[in-house]
């Protein structure tokens, strides 16, 4: 996989958050974009077009930093 950094000016991100063990992201991170896919029409009407999806990271404590036991995860528009 090839990674590349990106800077990009300020948005927001508005969708399902969830917090969850790191070793078991695989296991509650797709039930979480379900449940954003799900409910995206509460959210429609502020999502600007042409859409884009992120999936967004951070420490529990919500400073961006890495996951180290476990992490929140934004599954959203």
């Amino acid at each position: 996989m090839n990674i590349r950094e990106v800077e990009k000016s300020s948005f927001s991100v508005i969708g399902k958050e969830g917090l969850g063990k790191s070793q078991e992201a695989d296991i509650w991170i797709p039930p979480l974009w379900q449940q954003a896919t799900n409910a995206f029409d509460e959210i429609a009407h502020l999502v600007k077009q042409p859409l884009a999806v992120w999936g967004a990271m951070s420490d529990e404590a919500r400073t961006f930093s890495a996951w180290s036991d476990g992490g929140l995860y934004l599954a959203g528009a």
